[in-house]
């Protein structure tokens, strides 16, 4: 049934409140000193406070006077996520930087020009994406550049999080910038450009930098053949191009490896089922013309976090294997066997699909839902069933009356 656009309310990914805006106060430890700061976070072992300058400290709440234990304990219970995610903050070093939770779109929200903020769940991943501009890297020998370089990073747990570029290397502080770890390394230098000596002083320097968390190379067109040194990086996440007919089989070969983000297009897909230990996948559009069918994906059974676009008319009927599965973003126009996704346990954040209600209330674990909800006509809503959701896609008016009337939202208003 064709439905009047006047009919519709567009909540395009609409937060939900989940925590209320804390002033900063005075608060007081058990010896009569005192701090002016920010609550962040507590529980009933530790708190989280942001100083005036934005550094964040965290210690034992059991320092804290009683007055001020049992005020913390009440910010703890009004800004309680439903499903229990913690906050995380990234500062980025730039204004053109951006962070964004890989399957789970507009989890993050900008907060001034370098802040990011989100709720995440334990093991979340992120993608940065960060303009390579022309800053001190000489000092590094890893030289200058411009562009864009992206840059997967899963989260561990940290509050606040720094970052910053030197050169070609990805730097990470979790103390307010006080000290910095090597993160990743961006590999923009095609190596087919280089002389001998320069190829060989800069494989040299690779070789010395040792384990990385990232590394981001859009030179991996073709990766069988491949001159970067993955042995000595032994990275956890890959940026990367493919071609048509790109050969997977060596990253599947490595155990370290858990996320890639790809560019490019990919025409041959047998080689996926050797994945079996990424728990991170974004496509990019590399498979946006090209696959049909998700069963090739369904073989990475070691899937948590997926964002993909597929053809038009896909079938998810494959989806139960990957029932370690928490967040898919996925767009596809008329995908079908959508009651498949009942069965992922975990699924956590779903969007990109046209998912029906009566689908969406036989999953009571869902929090963030990005997809477009029809409206069943002369049919109450099931959504009500769904307590944790923090954030919708576009939702009929009717649906969201009707979910809210029925006690869903958790109380919460959209």
């Amino acid at each position: 049934m064709r439905v009047s656009i006047s009919r519709l309310l567009l909540l395009l990914v609409a937060s939900l409140s989940i925590s209320l805006p804390v002033e900063a106060r005075t608060w007081t430890n058990t010896k009569g000193q005192t701090i002016e700061a920010e609550w962040v976070r507590s529980d009933q072992q530790n708190i989280t406070l942001k100083k005036p300058g934005g550094e964040l400290v965290t210690f034992s709440i059991q320092l804290l006077s009683p007055a001020d234990r049992e005020h913390a304990a009440e910010l703890a219970k009004e800004n309680q996520h439903p499903a229990g995610w913690q906050p995380v903050e990234i500062v980025m070093e730039s204004s053109w930087d951006t962070v964004s939770a890989v399957a789970m779109p507009d989890a993050f929200r900008r907060e001034g020009a370098r802040v990011w903020r989100a709720h995440l769940p334990p093991g979340a991943w992120m993608k940065l994406e960060l303009r390579v501009r022309a800053i001190s890297g000489r000092k590094l020998g890893f030289g200058d550049g411009m562009g864009i370089e992206t840059h997967l990073m899963q989260w561990k747990g940290h509050p606040q999080i720094f970052l910053r570029k030197r050169g070609q290397l990805l730097q990470r502080s979790i103390d307010g910038g006080k000290r910095w770890e090597l993160a990743g390394v961006d590999l923009l230098t095609t190596f087919s450009y280089m002389g001998s000596k320069w190829h060989d002083d800069y494989r040299g320097k690779l070789l010395r930098l040792g384990p990385v968390e990232s590394v981001s190379s859009f030179d991996f067109a073709n990766i069988n053949h491949s001159p970067i040194p993955l042995d000595s990086l032994d990275p956890a996440a890959i940026s990367m191009s493919v071609t048509f007919d790109s050969d997977f089989t060596p990253f599947g070969q490595r155990p370290r490896l858990r996320a890639l983000y790809l560019r490019g297009q990919l025409k041959k897909f047998d080689s996926l089922s050797t994945l079996t230990r990424i728990e991170c996948l974004d496509s990019g559009n590399a498979f946006t013309s090209t696959l049909e069918q998700f069963a090739p994906l369904a073989k990475m059974n070691g899937l948590r976090f997926l964002q993909t676009s597929l053809g038009s008319r896909a079938d998810l009927a494959p989806i139960p294997s990957l029932q370690h599965l928490e967040a898919l973003n996925m767009y596809a126009h008329e995908p079908k066997s959508l009651e498949a996704l009942v069965s992922l346990k975990k699924l956590h954040s779903i969007g990109g699909l046209p998912i029906q209600p009566e689908i969406l209330g036989r999953m009571p674990g869902i929090v963030r839902i990005g997809g477009f909800i029809p409206n069943v006509k002369d049919s109450p809503s099931p959504l009500f069933s769904l307590q944790k959701v923090v954030a919708l896609g576009m939702v009929p008016v009717e649906t969201l009356n009707a979910w809210k009337a029925a006690g869903g939202l958790g109380g919460r208003a959209a």
